[in-house]
């Protein structure tokens, strides 16, 4: 049996120098962050939140135990649970986001889901629509596209 051996490509380890360059900026950034008082913020829909110790992978191939945040929606129907991280920190009211109506009405195999988000003094309503029924799966061209209502309604499409 012979052996070949595959070195590294200069480029490819260029590559890895780069990521975890951006790994420590990321960290040195984060750490500022924190020293100087910021607060960071996480929002969500779910009632039942809870701190635990879980395995966690920073890297492929190494696992190790983490602090995580564990959250959780109970129902006998089908629900939705939401999260927001806003991207910097946070002043001094944190970000809020509700589930604030569930409406399938219209009939055509749709629910669809509003919430309110509020953050740094301003409020949007999000509406997200799923199939009524979550073992169809409908045509993709008839999902409905999601629409955050602000000042001015923007809807994606």
């Amino acid at each position: 049996m012979d052996t070949q051996t595959i070195d590294q490509a200069p480029s490819e380890l260029a590559l890895h120098r780069v990521l975890w360059l951006l790994k420590f900026l990321r960290g040195v950034v984060l750490h500022v962050f924190l020293a100087l008082g910021a607060t960071l913020a996480l929002a969500t829909t779910a009632d039942d939140r809870t701190i635990d110790v879980a395995p966690y992978s920073p890297v492929y191939g190494r696992v190790e135990e983490s602090i995580v945040l564990r959250t959780a929606v109970h129902a006998a129907e089908p629900a939705l649970m939401a999260a927001f991280v806003p991207a910097g920190p946070v002043g001094r009211r944190p970000p809020s986001l509700a589930v604030v109506a569930k409406d399938n009405a219209a009939g055509d195999g749709w629910t669809r889901w509003t919430l309110a988000l509020a953050f740094a003094d301003h409020e949007s309503r999000i509406t997200l629509a799923f199939p009524t029924d979550p073992e169809t799966q409908p045509v993709e061209a008839r999902w409905p596209q999601p629409c955050i209502h602000e000042r001015r309604p923007t809807c994606v499409e």
